[in-house]
């Protein structure tokens, strides 16, 4: 993002892979960067951890299976600022990969808001 500090919270909620190693990478490799872990909590416990740790004034939940394009958090960003007086939750058009084609997530058709 153009002129804009953030950070990234990576949380470790059990995995028994090779998760904390790439975690601890990253760290290291950039300042923004914090490292948490903690035994097999679940999501929930997983995030209110990260709402708990976050210095941020916005938080964007990325699960290990989900993907973003590159300009997302920076759409994401000045779609809040554009509405911050208007908007509490940013919701975007989700896509589901199944490995030969991208479509619309079936979530998409429940996703709508009119304001009056």
């Amino acid at each position: 993002m153009k002129n804009t500090t953030y950070e990234v919270l990576l949380i470790n909620d059990g995995s028994s892979d090779n998760s904390e190693t790439i975690c601890k990478e990253y760290c290291e490799r950039f300042e923004n960067f914090r490292y948490l872990s903690h035994t097999n909590r679940g999501v929930s416990a997983t995030r209110n951890r990260g709402l708990n740790a976050s210095q941020g004034k916005y938080i964007l939940f990325l699960d290990a299976d989900d993907e973003i394009k590159n300009d997302t958090i920076e759409s994401v960003f000045q779609a809040f600022e554009a509405y911050q007086d208007e908007a509490n939750i940013l919701a975007y058009p989700l896509e589901v990969n199944d490995g030969k084609k991208t479509v619309a997530h079936v979530r998409n058709k429940t996703l709508l808001l009119k304001i009056k």
